[in-house]
Order: structure tokens, then sequence, then C-alpha cells
């Protein structure tokens, strides 16, 4: 059966696609652009198309279209999809189709999802799990790839997806972009396959995306506003996480010390009781901090700290020992752009460090990390080159993102380091071009520069606008600024600078 991914170069677009052609399906693929990702794809002869059009459609004729979260109905491919009535589901959906035909383990939460889900992965195939897996990142124990299949019921996996798909009209005969795929599997009482190994994997809420899931297990890492693209409350976007509790069948694993976590579960207990049904155990992974704070972890980091606790939490739910815990732990060593540390290949280079940060309280907790990672390697100069992710979280998150790099000067005392900070492009990522938008890159940088000098008028930090990643490229190749480690903060085409820096084309 032939299956096209539209928007294949993201992670999690990739993973799947990357699943369902180890699986047995014929995976094509589009992208607008070449990248690392879509590079990967090769290595297991998915076909992608660079560039989105109607003809790519035309050529391949599938089957079946898996679109990513990130595009709308009115995208071409789509459109062509549908004139040619050709089934399409959304990325969430299809992932569904897997979820709800094994036992699973979701990683969710506002950040935190990759590198935990890193962890549990690690945890569980260290004990003899062999899990089936599907992470957000790179990840070298994945075999630089970014998903794992188990030697366990793949092939009855692969025949009951086919068998699904193959009466697609009938199982999906009603389906929406709106729909959950769990509901329909609990509609036509499509059971789970017995004794599966299972599959661990990042949750997303964006859309409402993990709602599509039924959890086994469901560790919830953190707990911040974000998304109010789709959210256009706090109450609702905790009202999501309550409602990803009530499809858990076993246990949530979650930090009962965070106001905002004790939050969700409050709305949970309150959906429960309307519902008429009970909440899974809940399991406080905070208890366990000052135990894996012990552990000799390789990045002294507090979101390690945090992410690494609830790993450790979920093992000690499935009855993992303490001992293997431990050396899982301590053995892990970090996966692609989750403050990612790029040593340089001369000793006149910068090092470089690429984070995904794109919320407020992440990219505080990047730029503390920085100053950490800074002083035990008595460093005095480095730079932060951010990328806004989206104007709506800019324009809605707009003095939270203020106060992080407030917290970060005034925390770590810059009188002594000297930082740079260069404020790149926000990156749109979906929807329509923007005209003269409420706050972008040069307002923002003009906010927090007239801030910053009257609240912290001696600090060493230089504050500055940097347009494009491209532009940042070239004035890192050509050493404009002064520095022992650069820290680049972006989920979207800074990631590009950092690909350049990795291969050392700018020093």
């Amino acid at each position: 059966m032939k299956i096209f991914f539209s928007g294949i170069g993201g992670v999690g677009m990739s993973a799947l696609a990357s699943i369902f052609k180890n699986l047995g399906f014929d995976v094509y693929g589009s992208d607008i652009k070449e990248s690392i990702v879509t590079k990967q794809l090769a290595k297991f002869k998915i076909p992608v198309f660079i560039g989105q059009d109607p003809a790519n459609i035309q050529k391949v004729k599938p089957k079946l279209l898996v679109k990513t979260n990130a595009i709308d109905d009115n995208h071409p491919e789509i459109k062509e999809a549908y004139r040619r009535n050709i089934p399409v589901l959304t990325y969430p959906q299809a992932l569904g189709i897997i979820t709800n035909l094994l036992p699973t383990i979701g990683i969710t939460g506002t950040h935190g999802k990759t590198s935990t889900t890193a962890l549990v992965s690690k945890i569980l195939i260290d004990a003899g799990y062999d899990p089936f897996a599907l992470i957000g990142a790179l990840y070298s124990e994945f075999n630089n790839t970014n998903f794992r299949l188990s030697n366990m019921a793949s092939s009855e996996l692969a025949l009951q997806i086919k068998r699904l798909l193959n009466d697609f009209g009938k199982v999906f005969a009603n389906i929406t972009p709106n729909t959950f795929t769990k509901d329909i599997f609990i509609s036509q009482k499509i059971a789970k396959i017995k004794n599966a190994p299972y599959f661990v994997f990042e949750a997303d809420e964006y859309k409402d995306a993990f709602l599509n899931h039924t959890f086994d297990y469901l560790v919830i890492v953190s707990v911040d506003y974000d998304h109010p693209d789709y959210f256009k409350t706090k109450e609702q976007y905790f009202t999501s996480f309550a409602k990803a509790i009530l499809n858990t069948q076993k246990a949530v694993i979650l930090d009962l010390t965070s106001e905002n976590t004790k939050t969700v579960l409050t709305i949970a207990q309150k959906l429960a009781k309307q519902y008429c049904t009970n909440l899974p155990k809940i399991i406080d992974y905070s208890r366990y901090k000052d135990t894996v704070s012990n552990f000799n972890i390789y990045l002294r980091t507090d979101f390690l700290l945090i992410d690494a606790t609830a790993a450790y939490a979920l093992g000690k739910t499935l009855g993992i020992s303490d001992a293997k815990l431990a050396k899982s732990i301590t053995s892990y060593k970090g996966v692609w752009r989750r403050f990612e540390i790029i040593k340089p290949k001369t000793n006149d280079s910068p090092c470089i460090i690429s984070d995904y940060a794109h919320n407020p309280q992440k990219i505080y907790m990047a730029m503390q990390a920085l100053a950490d990672f800074m002083k035990q390697n008595k460093q005095k100069h480095a730079t932060i080159i951010f990328e806004p992710h989206t104007y709506d979280r800019l324009i809605t998150f707009e003095n939270e993102f203020i106060d992080a790099f407030i917290r970060f000067i005034r925390n770590n005392k810059l009188y002594e380091l000297s930082i740079v900070v260069v404020v790149a492009d926000v990156y749109k990522a979906r929807g329509p071009e923007i005209k003269n938008p409420k706050m972008d890159s040069k307002k923002f940088v003009r906010k927090l520069r007239k801030i910053v000098s009257k609240r912290l008028p001696d600090a060493k930090v230089h504050i500055t606008y940097g347009k494009s990643a491209q532009n940042q490229y070239e004035k890192l190749k050509n050493k404009e600024y002064k520095s022992d480690t650069i820290l680049c903060l972006s989920a979207g085409k800074l990631g590009y600078l950092v690909e350049q820096l990795r291969e050392g084309k700018a020093t």
C-alpha cells in the first residue's frame, strides 16, 4: 500500500514514515526544503519530493495521505488528495493507529518530552523490554535515527495496520480532522495486540494531538501554558492535559510540587466525576528528586534532572531495579538539539550548544545551564542567538520572555561574564504572513534593551537584532562575536545555522 507523507521533514512525521516503511508499506513524502531529516530518510529508500505540489500526488497515486499538523486542508497536496478521493489523516491520527494497537508509554509536557522519551526508551532497552519507540530528535541509541522497532510483534503490528487500512472505508468511514483515533478504536471495538512490547513515544499536546491515544502509562514532565494560537486560554490548555489523564489506564507520573500540574489534576478529578469514571493511579515523581540528584548525570542542568527524575519514576513504577535505573540514567549521553554540546574542531573556535528551547521557561533554563557551563569551563564570553518561534507565542508571552532574560542576567551577575544576545527573525512555522505584527524581533530587542538598561545598567550584556539565520552564519564565519561559547535557541530556521557550525563552515 502506498502512503504519502505531506511535510515528511518534520521530526515526528519522518519517524512515523520510517516506521511504516520498515513495517513493509510503500512510503513517499514531500517537504518544502531538504534538511538533515529528509537526508536521513534516504537510508530507508523513502523518496522525498522537495517542493510541495499537487503533481506529487498525481505521480505517486497513494492510497492514503498523512499530513503534518502544521498545514491545513487548503494546502495544494491536501486539496489534490481530496479531489482524488484519497483518504487523509493528520499525523496524530495516523500515529494513533499504532498507539491504539500496542501498550503505550506516552511522554508529554510543555517541555522535556524529547529528553524524557530518550531516557525512558534507554531504561526499557537496558532492562530487556525491547520497546517500539518514536522520538522528536535523532538519537544515538536508535542508530542516530528517531524511531525504534521491536524485535517482538513487528510482523503482527504490520498485519493489523494493513488490515485496518485495507478496510479504511468501513473502519474510518466518519473520520474528520477533528476525530480522535482512540474514539474510532473504541467504537469499532478494535483490541490491542496481546503480549506486545511497549511503544514509547512523545505525546504532543498541540491541537489536542495526544487525545488520539490511549495510554497504559502517561508521564507529564511539565505544564506551562503554551500554543496560544490554538489554546486561547490557560484553562483550555490545562483541560487538554486533564483529558489525557482520563485516557490513561494504569498510572500517570507527574510533578505534584508544580502548581500548574496540581491544577491539571484538579480539573481531571472534576472531569472524572462528571463522566462517572475513575482516575488512574497518580504517582508524584518529585519524591525521587533527591535520589536522582545524587547520580553522576553527564550534564548537570536543572531541566535534565527533572527529565531524569520523571524517567526514574516510570522505571520504578514498572518494577525495574534501582541499580538498573541508575546505570541507564548515568550512561545517557543526550539527544540532538537538546542542550547538545558541539565541541570545536580547532582551539580558536567557539564551543556550540544547540537547544530546541522556544517557550519562556525553557529559554531561561537553557540560558541558566549556559551560565553554569561557562563557570565550569572558566569562560567569560558567550553569544546567545534566540529565534522566537511563532508570532502568537512571542506576542502572548512577550513579558514572560523579557522576564526570562532579566532573571538570567540578574541571577548570574553578568558584571563578570560578558554576553551578547542576538534576536533573530521570528520563525513563522505556520499560517499566513502577518503584516506589521504587534510584536516582532526588532520591537522585542528595543523593549528588552530599554528594560535592561533601566533595571540592570551595569550588566555586561549587549542586545542586538540579528536578522536571518543566514545573516548570523556570515557574522559567525567572520568571527564578529568574541565568544567562548555560542548558544543557539531555536525550534526553526536557526537549525540550519547550527548545522553549518557543526560542519565547521563558520569557523
